[in-house]
């Protein structure tokens, strides 16, 4: 993991990436991809319940990436770009393999198994939603863009997603026993 002295020195590089990966530079597309691939897996990761399904749903959104190269402009924050993708592929697949995206919990603690049982109760839409904005702190409306939905339809599903979230995460941690 690269650490930089200043958000101004992260920006600077990034941008520096960006414009070497645009003229052709490999390594500084793959130094870019290493750069958000942690947090994007971990999105990726919730968005499923699959380890395999999140590496799947990760390479298609590299590789879409790398054949569309042009779409980052160097103003454009990395992460957010390639999570713009990777929602478009995880559309696609929802579309086309619904049963795909049905996630399941990955972990064994109780906390851990509360909170992605609970994840895993919402949809796979109020899902993204919730993770967008309350995990990855996307505003509003920058999750309506990168959803490909509208402000409204984002705030629905948002509104949903918290609700139905609490209300079985408190129920599972009571099965187990555990204070919220």
């Amino acid at each position: 993991m690269k650490l930089f002295n200043s958000v101004q020195d992260e920006q600077a590089w990034v941008r520096s990436q960006v414009r070497s990966a645009q003229r052709g530079n490999e390594n500084a597309y793959l130094e870019l991809v290493e750069f958000v691939q942690p947090r994007l897996f971990n999105f990726a990761l919730c968005l499923t319940g699959y380890y395999a399904e999140a590496g799947r749903l990760l390479t298609e959104t590299f590789v879409t990436g790398l054949r569309n190269l042009t779409w980052l402009t160097v103003e454009t924050e990395p992460f957010e770009w390639f999570l713009r993708l990777l929602s478009q592929e995880f559309e696609r697949r929802l579309a086309s393999q619904p049963e795909v995206i049905e996630a399941r919990p990955i972990v064994d603690d109780t906390q851990s198994q509360a909170f992605l049982g609970a994840l895993m109760q919402l949809t796979p839409r109020e899902r993204q939603v919730l993770l967008m904005i309350d995990s990855e702190g996307l505003s509003l409306e920058l999750a309506a863009e990168v959803g490909g939905r509208s402000v409204r339809e984002v705030c629905f599903l948002l509104e949903q997603a918290r609700s139905q979230f609490l209300t079985v995460y408190e129920y599972k941690l009571a099965l187990f026993g555990e204070k919220s």
